[in-house]
């Protein structure tokens, strides 16, 4: 009995993934609005760039919050911005597949048996990994959420060993 209980748990979490996203697939898909197109427009240009830096940037948050002490305003900013980030990274998957969409020139190196097509391919799917990645960090835990976790726990449970192994007494007499 319970080796078939791996079994029940993989297969409902099959049945919650095919619910939530048969529930995404409702939406349409493809549909983009003249608002969201102008948006996506501009997106990877530097002013852009500079504007998604200062989205993820929590210096206003903590200001907010920690220097005035406003925590429902630096709360509702966050909401705001958290809403911001999310509407950039779709926006940037959507610039990067127009751009990607664009037809390039064959040039005379391209008869490499479709080994660059094949490079091609992986890479763009490694962006959208990576920018997939990035949307569920961002929608679950926020901007200001640092994607890669940190290891500084590490460095200070081996400094703590040492530094107990150091001012341990060896010699009594």
């Amino acid at each position: 009995m319970t080796f078939i209980l791996p079994y029940v748990v993989i297969a409902v979490l099959i049945l919650a993934i095919a619910v939530v996203l048969a529930r995404q697939g409702r939406s349409p898909i493809g549909l983009e609005t003249e608002s969201e197109k102008e948006f996506n427009r501009g997106l990877l240009e530097t002013s852009c760039l500079d504007l998604a830096e200062r989205i993820i940037d929590p210096s206003d948050y903590r200001w907010l919050r920690d220097d005035l002490c406003f925590p429902q305003l630096a709360r509702m900013l966050a909401r705001q911005r958290k809403e911001m980030a999310l509407r950039w990274l779709k926006g940037l998957r959507s610039a990067f597949n127009e751009m990607v969409r664009e037809p390039h020139v064959a040039g005379a190196s391209d008869s490499d048996d479709g080994r660059q097509a094949l490079r091609m391919a992986l890479l763009t799917l490694r962006f959208h990994a990576l920018l997939s990645f990035a949307i569920l960090m961002v929608w679950m835990f926020g901007p200001y959420h640092a994607i890669v976790p940190s290891l500084d726990w590490l460095r200070t449970a081996s400094g703590a060993q040492y530094s107990r192994d150091r001012h341990r007494v060896t010699n009594l007499s």
